[in-house]
């Protein structure tokens, strides 16, 4: 039976939408005319659409599913601890001193207001809760003269029948420089994951049974058993089973985290050298921070690179129940300059560079230490592309500076989680951990107390932001002079790009989760069953496979150069 999974399309309206929608995803076809917002051919993995359903059937080939997006960008410029409970308050995005008093004339339709904050808002609710995950709620608002921000959310049903656990992946990408790297993640980074975990079930199959083999053929030499001499692996095609850290945990906590950090160094290597290759040199200059949730039975796996969020709202009763306390779980981990760990890992590295901190940034300039993209800060290939050399990284310079390897944080959802939040740092410049759980549960008890109001717990983070940005630009921070939304209309009538003064793109997506739907059975039996692919017949069938694979990868590689 193949499995179906969920895509999800948040139309652009000044209405929520609620569904429970499933339907049966089309890989993407090859096709040398069309054409990606990342700025590439659009491309998908050939091992995807191709040797994947060879490898995994069925299941792995629709493991995966497209959603629309909306973009948005990335401006790291708060030097605050990113563990604060408090609120960044008056300073803008970049330092600059707030416009206090300057007395903003409003000329913008307040009935408007509405209409503009929801624009880009999607809520999604599951009549059948899918695992732990019963719905979630994205919103966006541009502040950039282009959107730099992108997102994705792709949920996998769960199948009774084959013994396949629901599965979920939420990404928000925080693009620089640009939105082509944002894009080119919302796009295929799902991907990169889904063929490192096919790959990943299909080498341990084979690992199992050519341990079962062994061991009954003691006398046989065990190096018969093998799969692909070491010499063979190639950087973007089999390196997955180059980690010695996870070569013995076939646990979930030890296979999904080796996925995700091999994906991202996956997509990050693509990406860059996709763009040289066809001369796209502005997409490789471009960069994007990334945050990645992959929730799968009570466990949430979160992948990060940069300084995108993410958090946990936990609550714990108080009272014998009459009192809710609401606590904060951060569930990531940042990677800026500004960070003291971040700084004395770039000065062991590079010993001999005065400037490769200067002004809390990478080089003086770069806050993130993780991103995609940002050649410069990689190669020296990119650095020598610099149009001027007046501007490009002078000597001493050893790159790489930054990577795209991310931190990955296991979480085991407890029956008190909640929601989890996904932010790119256009909300967290303004809002702490604890600020932004507050923020959604206080939208939550409104809710309960008028069911019929427009309820999308992402619009109401947003919503604080411009508030408070509002505040900023009309010298009001009383809440009595101002109405709320003569404080969002001071920013809203300032035109994209001139109103990045006042604030970043933002991206946030609410995931609400209910431990209470998750059924009796046993994680790892369920987790072997989602690897459960058919066992080859010997070695030499895995390595035909494995060298197929590689064959299209390359032959991929050299249509683009022709």
């Amino acid at each position: 039976m193949a499995l179906s999974a969920s895509s999800f399309r948040c139309s652009s309206s000044s209405s929520s939408s609620s569904s429970s929608s499933s339907s049966s995803p089309t890989p993407p076809s090859k096709s040398s005319s069309a054409s990606s917002s990342s700025g590439f051919p659009k491309e998908p993995l050939p091992i995807v659409a191709g040797v994947s359903a060879l490898l995994l059937g069925a299941a792995g080939c629709y493991w995966y599913s497209q959603s629309d997006f909306s973009n948005s960008q990335l401006n790291q410029n708060n030097d605050s601890d990113p563990n604060s409970d408090h609120d960044s308050n008056v300073s803008g995005p970049n330092g600059n001193s707030s416009p206090h008093g300057v007395g903003v004339e409003l000329d913008f339709p307040l009935e408007q207001v509405e209409l503009q904050l929801r624009a880009a808002e999607c809520s999604v609710h599951f009549a059948m809760p899918q695992g732990v995950v019963s719905g979630f709620h994205v919103n966006a608002f541009q502040a950039n003269r282009s959107m730099e921000d992108a997102r994705r959310e792709v949920v996998l049903p769960a199948d009774p029948y084959e013994g396949i656990t629901s599965s979920a992946l939420f990404g928000v990408y925080d693009g620089h420089g640009g939105a082509r790297t944002a894009n080119f993640l919302a796009e295929e980074l799902f991907d990169y994951i889904a063929y490192a975990k096919s790959l990943f079930a299909v080498l341990l199959s084979h690992s199992a049974s050519s341990e079962a083999e062994h061991t009954a053929n003691e006398n046989h030499e065990s190096s018969a058993t093998q799969v692909a001499p070491a010499a063979d692996h190639g950087a973007r095609t089999d390196a997955v089973v180059s980690d010695d850290d996870n070569d013995q945990d076939t646990s979930p906590q030890g296979i999904i985290p080796y996925c995700l950090k091999h994906a991202f160094l996956q997509a990050d290597d693509i990406y860059l050298q996709r763009a040289a290759i066809t001369h796209q040199y502005r997409s490789g200059f471009c960069g994007a921070c990334a945050v990645v949730a992959y929730i799968q039975d009570r466990y949430a796996y979160v992948a990060n690179a940069g300084d995108c969020r993410a958090v946990v709202g936990r609550y714990s009763e108080k009272d014998e129940g009459t009192h809710k306390v609401w606590t904060a779980i951060p569930v990531s981990k940042i990677h800026r300059a500004d960070i003291k760990e971040e700084r004395q890992r770039l000065r062991a590295e590079h010993p001999n560079e005065d400037d490769v901190d200067a002004l809390r940034r990478v080089k003086g300039m770069l806050e993130p230490t993780r991103a995609f993209g940002d050649g410069i800060y990689k190669s020296h290939f990119w650095n020598d592309l610099v149009p001027d050399p007046s501007k490009r990284f002078q000597e001493p310079y050893t790159p790489p500076y930054i990577t795209a390897q991310p931190d990955v944080q296991i979480h085991e959802i407890s029956g008190n989680d909640r929601f989890m939040i996904l932010a790119s740092d256009g909300l967290w410049d303004f809002v702490s951990p604890t600020k932004a759980v507050r923020i959604v549960t206080r939208a939550m008890e409104a809710a309960q107390k008028d069911p019929d109001a427009p309820f999308n717990a992402a619009t109401e983070l947003i919503r604080y932001v411009m508030q408070k940005r509002g505040a900023a630009l009309l010298g009001d921070y009383s809440s009595q002079s101002s109405s709320s939304d003569e404080k969002i209309a001071a920013v809203m009538q300032i035109p994209h790009g001139t109103r990045r003064l006042v604030m970043d793109d933002i991206t946030a997506t609410v995931i609400w989760l209910d431990r209470s739907n998750l059924d009796e059975a046993t994680e790892m039996q369920r987790f072997h069953a989602h690897l459960n692919v058919p066992k080859p017949a010997s070695q030499q069938e895995v390595e035909t496979i494995l060298q197929e694979a590689r064959a299209q990868l390359r032959k991929r590689d050299n249509d683009d150069i022709e």
